[in-house]
C-alpha cells in the first residue's frame, strides 16, 4: 500500500547492536527487520524476515538499499550498513 506513510529513522546504537545480535543468532546476512516506532520515539522490534521485501520500502524513502545488498554480493561483505527504514 503505496499509501501508507513511511520515512526514514536514525535508529540508536543499542537498536541497532541487537537488531545485529538477532541476525546473527539467526545466521542471518541480511534480513528485512519490521520496527514500528512509538509516539514516545521508542522502537519496538516486530519480526525480521530472512527474506523480506524492501524494494518499496527502497522506493518510497529513496534508501540504497539494492546497491548495499549488490555491494555485498559482489564483495562478499558490507560495506555499509544495510537497515530497512521503518
Amino acid at each position: 500500500d503505496y499509501t501508507v506513510p513511511f520515512t526514514t529513522y536514525e535508529l540508536d546504537d543499542k537498536t541497532l547492536t541487537a537488531l545485529s545480535q538477532i541476525a546473527s543468532r539467526l545466521g542471518l546476512v541480511y534480513g528485512a527487520a519490521d520496527l514500528r516506532i512509538m509516539p514516545t520515539g521508542e522502537p519496538v522490534f516486530l519480526e525480521i524476515n530472512p527474506y523480506g521485501s524492501f524494494f518499496f520500502i527502497e522506493k518510497l524513502t529513496n534508501q540504497p538499499i539494492s546497491g548495499a545488498l549488490a555491494d555485498l554480493l559482489r564483495s562478499g561483505k558490507l560495506t555499509r550498513p544495510i537497515y530497512p527504514a521503518t
